[in-house]
């Protein structure tokens, strides 16, 4: 099938109901419950995006922004935390203000590849002390090959 058979114009109703797809989709976060809101088959939302390169671009559009809101949520748990309630014997005396250390890393990591991931300072460390041994080699050769001609002069 060529490319320009696979890109069909939509009509009005399939538009419409990629809006509320997409709509679903935003405020569910969720493809499954996205479908399920307009009752549609989980299929569905991918032949739209084969066919409808529009609806394609709509969809990465709602996605990108789930995954922003997704990485603002993460960022707000590590830097304000949230409240944990505190119980003695059965009651609730207090809130205790948690903070998720592991969400840091990872955002530190994501974000500052360069300063906070480790696999690579150790890769360059281990690069830097086998160019150190490489130069301490060829020094080494350099002057055992200028030995003999400093002996036979």
């Amino acid at each position: 099938m060529s490319e320009s058979s696979k890109a069909k114009k939509p009509t009005a109703a399939m538009r419409r109901k990629w809006k509320r797809f997409l709509e679903a989709f935003r405020k569910e976060r969720s493809l499954t419950n996205a479908c399920l809101a307009i009752q549609c088959d989980r299929s569905t939302p991918y032949k739209w995006k084969t066919r409808y390169p529009e609806f394609a671009e709509k969809w990465r559009e709602a996605y990108e922004q789930n995954i922003d809101d997704l990485e603002a949520g993460a960022l707000r748990r590590a830097i304000e935390g949230w409240d944990e309630p505190v119980f003695h014997d059965g009651e609730q005396c207090g809130v205790k203000r948690k903070f998720s250390t592991a969400l840091t890393i990872f955002m530190l990591k994501a974000n500052r590849k360069d300063k906070y991931f480790l696999e690579k300072q150790v890769a360059e460390m281990e690069a830097a002390e086998q160019l150190r041994r490489l130069r301490e080699a060829s020094t080494q050769l350099d002057m055992e090959l200028e030995l003999p001609e400093a002996e036979n002069n």
